[in-house]
């Protein structure tokens, strides 16, 4: 059962003898580009499932088999739902025989071609790193190039080896756009044994040294933007007190201000004192000045 879903397609197979079992995953459609990718991530799809004879021509006697034509059957229209409308014109022409529609995908897709490792060794030396960016992705990037390229040239017939030295200068060629690397490039061609993972174990080495360095200057910021802030704050707070605004916490610098309105306070509530009736003189006793006094800085 194969069923359609967003850029990749879901796949089902369920075999007559284990109907409980349903297996789904997402696959990319093939293309006549990527077939490496698609034939791999294919391949372990139906070896899990026990589909891996399908990939051997069949003798006469096992076409006959009637396990075999279920699981024929179950493969090709699997690929139906797996392939891009530009290949449909195949499985139509080869719509008795999984092996035969393997074969004729793989050779129109460049399985196999020497354009498709041209193509691959290309996009390999050609890998460059950008400044500023990550070196752990980059690494990342450059080991999946060379496991895309060791898995194309992996048939006899176009073996093609990347001699070790040779891939480890070309992760090191792949880091000079960087200036900030140039001390550690110059000393990547010393290591012994220069191979690409002792290359790139030094350069991870750098790479998780730099994290730090970029955890400080990113604090180192926000403490700056923190100061700023509470500088501005203040001078804010200046500029209000000098329009005659009124703030709950007066600074520091604002205690001369207070001692004199606090005496300012006192000497309105002495008057008010002396044209109160005496029944009334209780209330401004000085232990009711120093509770007033408060409640009117706050007001």
């Amino acid at each position: 059962m194969a069923t359609g879903t967003g850029i990749g397609t879901e796949i089902q197979i369920s075999d007559s003898s284990d109907e409980q079992v349903i297996l789904k995953t997402k696959m990319i459609k093939l293309d006549t580009h990527n077939w490496v990718q698609w034939s791999c991530q294919m391949e372990n799809y139906l070896t899990a499932r026990r589909y891996d004879d399908l990939f051997m021509p069949p003798s006469e006697e096992t076409k006959r088999s009637s396990k075999f034509r279920q699981k024929n059957s179950s493969a090709l229209a699997l690929l139906w739902g797996c392939v891009s409308s530009e290949l449909e014109g195949v499985l139509l022409d080869n719509k008795t025989s999984f092996y035969d529609t393997w074969e004729v995908l793989g050779n129109i897709c460049g399985k196999n071609s020497i354009v498709t490792i041209c193509e691959t060794f290309y996009e390999l030396i050609s890998l460059k790193y950008k400044p500023e960016s990550s070196l752990q992705a980059h690494i990342h990037s450059f080991q999946k190039l060379c496991a895309r390229y060791n898995s194309i040239t992996s048939d006899k017939v176009l073996k093609a080896t990347f001699p070790p030295k040779l891939l480890a200068a070309t992760f090191i060629r792949s880091l000079n756009g960087d200036k900030e690397l140039t001390g550690l490039v110059q000393t990547l061609y010393d290591i012994k044994p220069f191979t690409p993972a002792a290359v790139i174990s030094r350069v991870a080495i750098e790479h998780s040294r730099r994290q730090p360095n970029e955890q400080a200057l990113f604090a180192g910021s926000s403490n700056k933007s923190m100061q700023k802030t509470k500088w501005d704050e203040q001078k804010q707070r200046n500029k209000g007190q000098r329009s005659g605004k009124k703030y709950d916490k007066p600074g520091p610098s604002d205690k001369n201000d207070s001692d004199k309105r606090m005496d300012n306070i006192k000497k309105m509530l002495e008057k008010l004192q002396a044209s109160m009736k005496p029944q009334s003189a209780h209330l401004t006793t000085e232990s009711n000045i120093k509770t007033v006094v408060p409640t009117l800085m706050l007001s």
